[in-house]
């Protein structure tokens, strides 16, 4: 991706996202849980606080975090990385 993140997060203590990385964009207030596992999900989320984020997220499975208040979106990756790219993106951008 174009975007460098200001912070990258493993081994977060947050269950339903064990095998995740967090980057977080300070500058667009911005946290991305990326996992590199097959078939795993990519999730945005509306902040750049690493506190608030696990606070919030801490003790949900992963169907439950379309619920909450952070909660930008979700995706799946797909085989063009232009596209993929273009999709991230657009998060930036709001």
């Amino acid at each position: 991706m174009s975007k460098k993140p200001s912070d990258i997060y493993e081994n977060i203590q947050i269950e339903a996202l064990q095998e995740y990385v967090l980057y977080i964009y300070k500058n667009y207030k911005l946290a991305v849980f990326e996992s590199f596992k097959p078939n795993n999900a990519y999730f945005v989320m509306d902040s750049d606080n690493l506190d608030v984020i696990t606070e919030e997220l801490c003790g949900r499975k992963k169907r439950d975090l379309l619920e909450c208040k952070l909660y930008v979106a979700k995706g799946y990756h797909i085989k063009s990385k232009k596209r993929m790219e273009e999709r991230i993106n657009k998060f930036f951008d709001r």
